[in-house]
């Protein structure tokens, strides 16, 4: 293994890789597209019952939840630039390193194949928010590279380039080019990368006032097009929901993906998430493709408690502030007690615009990051890893150098 490459680390996976969906029959499509229906039917009643939803916000749930950790973002290298035009950013995006990972066309001998990898639960849209705060300051890692990424305004299309090339080792350049635009409440984008896959998706943006929206997006390749990625985000002050289907098609409709958060009261939400396989509909299948959890937040810290699988993984997080210090502390276990896993993270500005996030956790991992930007265009990160528990293991290293040049 590389000593240069630092790698993420969490307390524990919440769930391991899962199987590739099995080939389902033309029975199988009817179910997503009335699933897709369903949900936005039920979105359009819920808009047009005055008492069934208040416009009332969850003003400072939303705040930290959306805040999570920018230089965390652009560490992991997450495009930014659809995130207006898209809402949540579930849709595949070009500019996700590897594009078009999660939407593989089959090959032509094999149509009703779908190679949809199916998502954690607790990875699905809205219910990803949950503990997002806490998360972001245990997590640490990531590949050694320098980041370039341009764009400019054309006549009301915003053009957007990257390219990324690895440090300390001989990963091959990835350069990828995205332009979108806006008409009205109507959104469209197109993209390709060096290896000349070449997407493409449209939006329309629905807001029917009192903080009620309802976006639909839809996208795929744009050369032999055999897969259709497609979702539904509704938002309002208390309800949020998605409905997503990341690979459907005429023969095989793949995995689909679903959240749905509400505010009890102003600081306190409840949350649930499936990723299944509609050809598993068995009570085990079900049961081990849900999750569901909780939210509070105070003015100085924030809570968040999840389970995945009826009890099978479960988690909790913390997140507060000690003086001008973040904190965190993030707990993992499964079932009843086993596999216990702690981590711990804190980052602090230590001057001259340096900020320093270190972490502690009990698989014995230690890990040390600074970061500081220059001019508002110029990030830097240094980082280093080593291991308790492992004395003799040299310390791994990583830098990664980010450039934006963008209106």
């Amino acid at each position: 293994r590389d000593p240069l490459k630092m790698e993420p680390r969490a307390p524990r996976p919440l769930l391991a890789a899962a199987p590739r969906p099995r080939p389902l029959s033309r029975r199988s499509t009817p179910l997503a597209l009335a699933c897709m229906a369903l949900f936005i039917a039920v979105a359009t009643v819920l808009l047009a019952t005055q008492g069934a939803i208040h416009p009332k916000p969850l003003a400072r749930a939303q705040a930290v939840a959306a805040e999570g950790d920018s230089s965390s973002n652009r560490y992991d290298n997450t495009p930014t630039a659809l995130k207006n035009l898209r809402g949540g950013g579930q849709v595949t995006s070009c500019l996700g390193g590897g594009m078009g990972a999660n939407v593989v066309v089959p090959e032509l001998e094999e149509p009703k194949t779908s190679q949809i990898p199916k998502k954690a639960p607790t990875a699905v849209g809205f219910f990803a928010d949950l503990g997002k705060r806490a998360n972001a300051l245990v997590k640490f890692g990531g590949d050694s590279k320098v980041d370039v990424t341009f764009g400019t305004v054309q006549k009301g299309v915003k053009v957007t380039g990257s390219m990324v090339r690895s440090l300390f080792d001989d990963k091959s350049d990835k350069m990828s080019v995205k332009g979108e635009g806006v008409q009205g409440k109507y959104g469209y984008w197109a993209g390709a990368d060096s290896k000349m896959n070449i997407e493409g998706g449209l939006a329309a943006k629905n807001d029917f006032g009192d903080g009620k929206k309802l976006d639909l997006y839809v996208s795929s390749k744009l050369l032999k097009p055999k897969t259709v990625e497609a979702e539904a985000v509704f938002s309002s002050g208390k309800l949020n929901a998605s409905l997503r289907a990341p690979g459907a098609s005429s023969s095989a409709t793949g995995p689909l993906e679903g959240s749905m958060t509400y505010g009890i009261t102003d600081g306190f939400k409840v949350a649930g998430a499936f990723s299944l396989d509609p050809s598993k509909t068995d009570l085990g299948t079900l049961k081990s493709s849900s999750a569901i959890g909780a939210q509070y937040t105070a003015p100085d810290y924030t809570i968040s408690a999840t389970t995945e699988g009826f009890g099978a993984v479960n988690r909790a997080t913390l997140s507060s502030k000690l003086g001008d210090k973040d904190v965190a502390v993030a707990a993992s276990m499964n079932g009843m007690g086993e596999n216990l896993a702690l981590a711990t993270g804190v980052r602090a500005s230590v001057g001259n615009g340096v900020s320093l996030k270190a972490g502690l956790a009990t698989s014995g991992d230690v890990d040390v990051e600074l970061s500081r930007k220059f001019y508002h265009h110029i990030g830097v990160k240094l980082g280093a890893k080593a291991n308790l528990n492992s004395p003799s293991t040299l310390p791994k290293f990583g830098a990664q150098i980010s450039l934006e040049a963008k209106p």
